[in-house]
């Protein structure tokens, strides 16, 4: 049997409990401060690892920083460092203790699926890569909006979705209009068995999380057990633990903006919305207008607030998996593809990620082989230097709006 894990974790009084403060902070001061707060969660993290013989680990957001308007907005409001620093630092750190593991970061994020213009369904990882540009290249960027998904339902559902899609080994794309949202993994392949722990300080997004995909198990694949853990810097907890019993939705980024959609109801022009009311559907065409009309953009500071999917009946959702979603384009360079998967030592050889950040991590690895691993170069590749972060780098900016509060 082959097992792979997805952590994924939150930021914001999660795995930066102690790093308020920290936001004009060098690399290497998150980095000491964000290991040695978070050895407790560290070592339980690797206790599983070794316990369960996971031969892959990615290390993902669970946060609703999920992109870079979000991302400054709480670097502000809490004075701590951006998100995009965290998730490479765990994956450098837990790499040395696993040479028989492959421990990746995955640079998705949900940004990625939704955009403006040609920027719709970019591919995994564009949206990391633009932020982690702009802070440590200077460049100027344009960056892609997220719905802010506050109960993180639709955040979950993209992560476990991309999570069972990358690692079915032999699947076949199913194109009958009851399952085109399906893919079949060959019986003569190896099991895989896929878990994905979600790790969150809020016990009232875990509540509505358990309770939803609880209710909605169809929704997770059924190779996939989702665990909730509470942490805030503490003890760690296990809320529940769910075994999925559905089929794998390749075309997660159109059932994401599906659920986001629902909020709203579309009038006769498409290029304006009314508040959702409860009982509107959407169909394909629908759907497919009001995305190329990149009207998310346009909306990218709406919210789903945490009770929007309390006691909400799913039936919608199965029908249009059921009747409509064949009818969307499947948009390979989003799912099908782990480019986005990386390593820390190769985004600092892409001149993406300081090394600073990275250095003497691992007391198994002396700081010369560190350096000498982290500079060296991919073939033709040239090394650079990466550059830090200016002091002071963010201003506060007014214009962020309340409702990007986060959690």
């Amino acid at each position: 049997m082959i097992t792979k894990l997805l952590a994924l974790f939150d930021i914001d009084g999660c795995t930066f409990h102690q790093l308020r403060g920290y936001r004009d902070r060098s690399p290497k001061e998150i980095k000491d401060a964000l290991i040695t707060s978070n050895t407790k969660l560290l070592n339980v993290l690797k206790k599983a690892i070794s316990t369960n013989k996971y031969q892959e680990v990615v290390i993902g957001s669970g946060t609703t920083r999920q992109s870079n308007h979000i991302d400054k907005y709480n670097l502000v409001r809490h004075q701590t460092p951006s998100s995009a620093l965290a998730f490479p630092i765990f994956q450098n750190y837990l790499e040395p203790f696993f040479p028989k593991s492959k421990i990746w970061v995955d640079l998705f994020l949900m940004a990625d699926i939704y955009g403006q213009g040609e920027k719709q369904d970019c591919p995994a990882g564009t949206s990391y890569k633009a932020m982690l540009r702009e802070q440590y290249q200077k460049t100027q960027e344009e960056h892609n909006s997220y719905m802010l998904d506050a109960p993180k339902i639709t955040l979950l559902y993209a992560y476990m979705h991309r999570f069972a899609t990358l690692h079915c080994p032999s699947t076949v794309s199913v194109a009958s209009s009851a399952a085109a949202c399906s893919i079949i993994p060959e019986t003569n392949e190896e099991e895989v068995k896929l878990t994905v722990q979600f790790y969150d300080d809020l016990l009232s997004i875990l509540s509505s999380l358990g309770n939803f995909y609880t209710k909605n198990t169809h929704l997770i694949p059924q190779n996939i057990t989702l665990e909730l853990y509470h942490y805030e810097g503490k003890d760690i907890s296990l809320i529940t633990s769910i075994k999925g019993s559905g089929t794998i939705d390749t075309r997660y980024a159109w059932t994401v903006r599906f659920l986001y959609t629902k909020h709203f109801k579309f009038d006769s022009n498409i290029g304006e919305l009314w508040r959702y009311q409860r009982n509107c559907n959407h169909t394909a065409d629908e759907l497919q207008k009001f995305h190329n009309a990149a009207l998310y953009g346009a909306y990218g500071k709406s919210s789903i607030f945490i009770n929007s999917f309390e006691n909400w009946d799913c039936k919608p959702l199965d029908n249009f998996h059921q009747q409509e979603i064949f009818n969307l384009p499947e948009h390979r360079q989003l799912w099908a593809t782990t480019d986005a998967y990386t390593t820390a030592a190769q985004l600092v050889r892409d001149n993406l990620f300081p090394l600073e950040a990275l250095e003497n991590i691992s007391q198994q690895r002396p700081l010369a082989s560190i350096i000498k691993h982290f500079r060296k170069p991919a073939q033709g590749a040239t090394v650079h230097t990466p550059l830090l972060p200016k002091e002071n780098e963010y201003e506060e900016d007014k214009s962020f709006p309340p409702c990007c509060v986060m959690l």
